[in-house]
C-alpha cells in the first residue's frame, strides 16, 4: 500500500519516490514510517492469550500520528 501511494505522489506531484516517502514520513511523529513488522507484531499480539480482554477496539499503529 505504501508503494502505491509513493508511486502516485511522484506520478502527480513530479517528485522522485524517495522525496514522496520523506513527505509521508514527515507526517509521522516518529518521522519514519510504520513497519510492515510492527503491524504484524501487533496482529501476533493480538493472538496471544494476553490479549483476551481487548474487544472491538481500532488500534492505531501510526507512530503517534494524531
Amino acid at each position: 500500500m505504501t508503494e502505491r501511494n509513493v508511486a502516485e505522489i511522484a506520478r502527480t506531484t513530479g517528485r522522485t519516490a524517495e522525496e514522496a516517502r520523506a513527505g509521508l514520513a514527515r507526517f509521522n511523529a516518529q518521522g519514519r514510517l510504520v513497519l510492515p513488522s510492527e503491524v504484524a507484531a501487533a496482529a501476533l499480539w493480538l493472538c496471544q492469550p494476553g490479549s483476551d480482554a481487548v474487544n472491538g477496539q481500532a488500534i492505531a499503529l501510526s507512530g503517534g500520528e494524531v
